[in-house]
């Protein structure tokens, strides 16, 4: 360690730009008053927290989020170019490699407030994780029905959701499901925030897409193409990758999405005051309660993003004094929710749908499936098959709350799927 401090500090912010997470930079940065006095400059940790922010694999989408959130900040957004999704005003270059996730250089350039909007990202997601890992909340949502389990019974499924119940208080830390060492730790939770972060860029994809003044429906409807495939047809990332996103999903939008809402008169609540046809959507007298509740939730969860989740949590579910909706709508506008863009030219072709549930995310997995060359004898149809049964027989026991502690081989998952 003495021979460490004795470094230039040049070689320090060196030692600190070749680290590979920003949790290690903090934790070196507290060792001692020297490495602390390295890293205290601002131009420092910015450089630092910029090397490790581009060179990162789990911080593979972070580049793209900022870019859509800055699009997503233009009230107004007229798009009559090329087919590609809208990007924002002076929009940042990629790396020379061509991928917003390549290794870090000096020509790269990052504005200071994205570098500082990943180091607050980062840090602020840690608390889903630690719900994610808390035993009471974790029993909760192991024992919850998965929204993918619904069938053509939809009126009973809306019924046995609807009656789950309210989502308990977390153990805040002193009960969790299992004791991991540090090294662990950082790595479930790297693996986690990566998936977190690629459906949070699905999201943003598609509210932005939804909101987008197009010039034709025929440029609409490429658009809404193309966020089709950051949904359901990513052939960059792993089968691991794919359930990895599953999981998360399914805990974050799918679990505590729906707690968020778990009144029954959610709709009436949350679009009190708004447009009259909107509130007759939700309290449609052809169906339930139940069904008109859950097709709520299930477009709500549609734009919401993690921060979104985080908030309702703390000021909606567990706020035990009130009930904080009265400004629901607002929120929903902000959330960018039922709202779209005007289409200057609308020619004959049918604007394509823009409802995205989460279910067709399996869609991912499916397509990979089909292409592996594991299963490359196997039917597509067969491969679904497969799938479904998988997902609705053993994936509560092999995967649910354990894919991030088990992370299971290619082969493992294969096996368990077509075996």
């Amino acid at each position: 360690m003495s021979h460490l401090l004795q470094l230039p500090t040049e070689i320090l912010l060196r030692i600190y730009q070749s680290l590979s997470d920003i949790d290690d930079i903090l934790r070196l940065g507290r060792s001692c008053q020297r490495t602390h006095a390295v890293l205290n400059p601002v131009a420092h940790r910015l450089s630092v927290f910029r090397s490790v922010i581009c060179g990162a694999d789990h911080h593979k989408h972070d580049r793209r989020l900022y870019q859509l959130r800055e699009a997503r900040d233009c009230s107004t957004i007229v798009f009559s170019g090329p087919c590609s999704l809208p990007s924002p005003r002076n929009s940042l270059p990629r790396s020379p490699s061509g991928s917003d996730s390549g290794s870090c250089t000096h020509t790269i350039r990052m504005p200071d407030l994205e570098v500082w909007e990943v180091v607050c990202r980062w840090h602020s997601m840690k608390l889903l994780y630690d719900l994610y890992n808390d035993r009471i909340i974790q029993l909760c949502y192991f024992l919850s029905i998965p929204l993918y389990s619904a069938s053509d019974e939809f009126e009973e499924f809306a019924d046995a959701v609807a009656h789950e119940g309210i989502l308990p208080m977390p153990s805040c830390g002193t009960e969790n499901v299992c004791q991991l060492d540090t090294a662990q730790k950082q790595r479930f939770y790297q693996r986690f925030y990566k998936a977190l972060t690629a459906h949070w860029v699905a999201v943003e994809s598609l509210c932005l897409t939804r909101v987008t003044d197009f010039e034709t429906t025929d440029q609409r409807n490429r658009h809404l193409g193309m966020v089709w495939d950051i949904w359901t047809n990513n052939p960059d990332r792993t089968l691991l990758e794919k359930l990895e996103v599953l999981e998360v999903t399914d805990f974050v939008w799918g679990f505590l999405g729906r707690k968020i809402f778990s009144e029954i008169d959610a709709p009436s609540k949350w679009l009190k005051g708004g447009d009259e046809d909107l509130l007759n959507y939700y309290m449609n007298d052809q169906y339930s309660k139940h069904s008109n509740w859950l097709h709520f939730i299930r477009d709500v969860a549609q734009c919401l993003r993690p921060p979104h989740i985080i908030e309702l949590l703390l000021l909606n579910t567990w706020n035990t004094e009130s009930r904080w909706c009265t400004q629901g709508l607002n929120y929903l506008h902000e959330l960018k929710f039922a709202q779209t863009g005007a289409v200057r030219q609308v020619n004959e072709m049918n604007q394509t749908e823009d409802s995205f549930p989460l279910t067709v995310l399996e869609d991912d997995v499916v397509n990979e499936l089909t292409a592996s060359k594991a299963s490359a004898a196997q039917s597509p149809e067969f491969c679904q098959l497969r799938w479904d049964m998988y997902r609705c027989e053993k994936w509560v026991f092999e995967s649910r709350t354990k894919i991030f502690l088990l992370e299971p081989t290619p082969e493992q998952i294969y096996e368990s799927i077509f075996g």
